[in-house]
Formats: structure tokens, sequence, C-alpha cells
């Protein structure tokens, strides 16, 4: 038969103090106890140490049952806060990437102005280049005049030189220093050569020419119409 160890015995001595002491009460005011009394006793003794340990058992079950509630409970917390707080991290992960889309977008239409920008510079360069050009070219037209285009004399010149000799009755020789003179008076400056009187005199004699041409021609078409 198995020895029992020190905490059993020492359950079952105050499991059985109860019915010692009741049993030593017994002793002094009631006669000996017979064998049937004693059986009762042990049974009755059993009996309360069966429940005894029924109730502690019970008692730990209940705690212990609590704490898995509690800590079930708490679980339940746990994970809904968790779930709330990614709910709030994946809305601001789409907040995030809706407004990294908007500032690409705007990064875009800002490098489509800058490009634009950048052309209509180069374009209003280009053009203030240009109006520059023309701005000195017309300066110097305006400050110049040409004798001649291609080395030869422009119309102009000739048809001045022509009134110079038949109208102002300009003699050939001082035709070329006449046109110096009014280029002088109106701040011109003279390029393209120079008007000497063999040049005069060809031009003049042109003038002569098709002045003759002209009086020949309108002579035939007089006749033309006499005889028509």
């Amino acid at each position: 038969m198995a020895r029992r160890s020190k905490a059993q015995r020492e359950h079952s001595r105050v499991s059985m103090a109860p019915i010692n002491a009741t049993r030593g009460d017994e002793e002094n005011t009631i006669p000996a106890p017979t064998d049937s009394d004693d059986s009762r006793s042990v049974v009755s003794g059993v009996s309360s140490l069966a429940s005894r340990a029924s109730d502690s058992v019970r008692c730990v079950v209940d705690a212990r049952v609590a704490d898995l509630k509690n800590t079930i409970h708490n679980v339940r917390r746990q994970c809904k806060r968790a779930k709330t707080a990614a709910s709030g991290l994946r809305a601001k992960a789409k907040s995030a990437a809706a407004e990294a889309e908007d500032a690409r977008a705007d990064a875009a239409r800002k490098d489509r102005l800058i490009d634009a920008l950048r052309r209509d510079k180069h374009m209003f360069y280009m053009r203030n280049q240009r109006a520059s050009q023309k701005l000195d070219s017309a300066v110097d037209d305006a400050q110049s005049f040409s004798l001649k285009e291609k080395g030869v004399f422009t119309p102009r010149v000739r048809e001045m030189t022509r009134n110079l000799t038949a109208i102002c009755k300009v003699p050939i020789v001082n035709v070329g220093a006449v046109i110096e003179t009014c280029a002088k008076g109106f701040r011109k400056t003279l390029i393209g050569g120079s008007m000497d009187k063999h040049s005069a005199s060809r031009i003049a004699l042109e003038g002569h020419v098709a002045s003759d041409m002209q009086l020949v021609q309108e002579i035939h078409e007089a006749s033309g119409k006499q005889n028509y």
C-alpha cells in the first residue's frame, strides 16, 4: 500500500478535525460509540471532505474561467483596435497615393508649362534679335543713300540726273557735285560709288533718246488716227 505524503496527511487531519471534535464531545456526554456509529462518522467525514474538495475545485475552475473570459475580452479589444488602426492606415495610404498622383500630374503640367515658356522665350529672343537687326538696318538706310544697286545706277538716281540737267539746267560736269551737296544737306551718306561727268552724260543722253523715241511714237500714233 502506497504511503501518503505529508501534505495529504495534514489535509486529512484538518478535514477530520471537526469529526474528531464532535466525536470527543459525544464521548464526554454519551457512552462509547458502537461499530455502527463509527462507520456513520467515517462516511459523514468523507462526504464532508468530498464536498469541500468539490467546492475548492469549483472555485478554482470558476476563477480560471473568469480569467480566460477576461483574457478573451482583452484579446478581442486588441483585435478590434488593430483592425481600426489597420483601416486607418489603409485610408492614409490611399490618401497618400492620391496625393502622390496629384503631385505627379501637377509636376507634369508644370514641366509642360516650363517647356512652353522656354519656347516662347526663345521665340521672343529671336524676334527681338531680328527686330534689332531690322532697326539697325532701317537706321542705316535712313542715314544713307545708295546710288547703285548691283553696280548699276538706280532708276531713281537716273531720273534725278535727268531732272537736274533738263529742268534745273545743271551742267553735266556738276551733276555729281550737286547730288553730293544735296545728300550732305539732308545728312545722308552716299554709298555705292559716285556720279562722274561720263555717267551723267550717258544718263542725260538716254533721256534725250527716250524722249525722241516717245516723240516718234506719238507722231506715229497721231498719223494712224488721222488715216483712220
